[in-house]
């Protein structure tokens, strides 16, 4: 078995929910989309804002306002990270995004205190200290289960 190389760096995407600053493997981002409608599916999970269908492919809308609990702002534009994970297509409604971050792999701290308090602690990889604060970075694949 391979050894992991710790020092190894990671291409992130930056965004934000709220005022909060997270970052995803930009590995696992297919595209940024904007203003696109979303229809609402009846009886699903409430962290399901709904779906859409851009180029005949279905897409899942996770609310990660409501899965980090967090209030959005009225007449917001809808903006939205698009993944593939497992197969699946699902786009993750944030508030900004940022830009590419490179982070060496050892940098990612397990997120212990630093998440204390915080909704759903387990819904996190870890966390980033840099010069201009902290990134959480969330565990997608535990959110869209």
């Amino acid at each position: 078995m391979a050894e992991i190389n710790n020092t190894a760096e990671i291409e992130m995407l930056e965004f934000e929910v709220g005022s909060a600053k997270y970052g995803i493997d930009i590995e696992l981002v297919t595209e940024i989309m904007t203003n696109v409608p979303v229809t609402p599916v009846p009886d699903s999970r409430q962290d399901i804002e709904g779906i859409f269908i851009p180029r005949d492919e279905l897409i899942t809308v996770i609310d990660l306002y409501r899965v980090f609990g967090v209030i959005r702002c009225e007449g917001e534009k809808k903006l939205f990270i698009v993944c593939h994970i497992d197969g699946a297509g699902i786009a993750l409604h944030v508030t900004a995004v940022k830009g590419l971050i490179m982070v060496k792999r050892d940098d990612i701290l397990p997120p212990g205190e630093l998440l204390e308090g915080k909704k759903h602690p387990e819904l996190f990889k870890g966390v980033i200290k840099t010069d201009h604060g902290i990134i959480l970075v969330p565990d997608i694949e535990s959110i869209i289960r």
